[in-house]
Parts: C-alpha cells; sequence; structure tokens
C-alpha cells in the first residue's frame, strides 16, 4: 500500500488540474467524443464518470467535514479494511479491469466539452475539501460508500479513493487521446 500524506493529496488534485488544462481542455469535441468501438469510454465519458463520482462524494464529505469540525487531528492515516481494499483496487498499479456500476456508466452519452469544466469545477471542491481535512480528525468514518450505503470509509480514505480513481481514468483518458493522434484503433479497456 503506498505511503499516503493527508498534506499530498491536495497536490494531487492540483496536478490533475495541469494535466488536464494541458492534455484535454484545447480538444475539439470531435476529439473528446472519439472512441475505438461502442462499448470503450470516449474521453469525455472518462470525464463524465469521474463527475459522477464527484457529485455523489463531494455532498458526503462536505457533511462530514461539517461534523468533524473541532475535532483532534490525527497524527497519521487510520485504515480500515474495506478502505485499504478500495483504494488498493482502483489505483493504477492495479491493472485488473473493473466493471463499472451501470448508474455510473456514460458510454455512449452525448457530451460536450462543459463536461470538462464541471471536473475542474469539482476538482477544486475536492482539493478544498482536502485543504480543510487537514484541520480535523479526518480518521472518522461516516462518508457512504456510493454503491453499498451502509459501508462508511473515513473522510481521508475517500479523499484518496477519489484521488486513485481520478488518476486511473485520467490515464485512461491520455491514452484514448493517443489512440486518436496515432490512429490506431485497438480496444481500451476501463
Amino acid at each position: 500500500m503506498e505511503n499516503y500524506q493527508i498534506k499530498t493529496l491536495a497536490n494531487r488534485f492540483q496536478d490533475f488540474e495541469k494535466l488536464v488544462e494541458l492534455d484535454f481542455k484545447n480538444l475539439s469535441d470531435s476529439e473528446l467524443n472519439s472512441k475505438s468501438n461502442p462499448e470503450s469510454w470516449s474521453i469525455l465519458e472518462c470525464f463524465a464518470h469521474l463527475n459522477l463520482y464527484s457529485e455523489y462524494y463531494i455532498p458526503e464529505l462536505k457533511r462530514e467535514l461539517k461534523k468533524a469540525s473541532g475535532s483532534s487531528v490525527p497524527s497519521k492515516i487510520k485504515w480500515s479494511w474495506f478502505g485499504k481494499m478500495s483504494v488498493n483496487k482502483i489505483a493504477v498499479s492495479n491493472s485488473q479491469k473493473m466493471k463499472t456500476i451501470s448508474r455510473m456508466n456514460p458510454v455512449n452519452s452525448q457530451l460536450d466539452s462543459s463536461i470538462i469544466k464541471v471536473f475542474l469545477n469539482l476538482n477544486e471542491e475536492l482539493k478544498s475539501i482536502t485543504t480543510k481535512s487537514l484541520l480535523i480528525n479526518y480518521n472518522k468514518k461516516g462518508v457512504k460508500v456510493e454503491f453499498l450505503k451502509i459501508v462508511k470509509l473515513s473522510l481521508v480514505e475517500t479523499l484518496i479513493f477519489m484521488m486513485e480513481h481520478q488518476n486511473r481514468h485520467l490515464i485512461q483518458a491520455q491514452n484514448v487521446l493517443k489512440q486518436i493522434k496515432s490512429g490506431n484503433k485497438e480496444l481500451l479497456e476501463h
């Protein structure tokens, strides 16, 4: 398991913003919607998927921030079994293909570049939440897992999951872009 530091998470979200600005912001809607086959994801579908997750987790994270305000700051991250498993499963180092739950799967959606602006705004909110979480007990469990609401993760486990999830799908979007630029139409995995 990577040695995560809560202090560096905001920097990772900042890095994602720079990557998006550099690699994707100036592409045409046609390029952003290109895909190798009907079941693979386009660049915009990668962003739409990330936006769906952020739209669920950001209100959960904000609710937990309010509940935990005034609590003491821990010295290190405490992992739950489910938190550790979730982060390990979504991390880029796990090359295993994962099935997306249908309500979070944007395949064959009609999208435009505004999806990227939404992503950047949501990413900014995640960065802000991360910075605020440095001042509270970020190990307190309370964030309901999207697909299994009876299970709760800590604020920090959720932020790390979101960071790894974004990293995974931004790499996927970069791979789509490479294929577009090279004209290669091999199957892309997500």
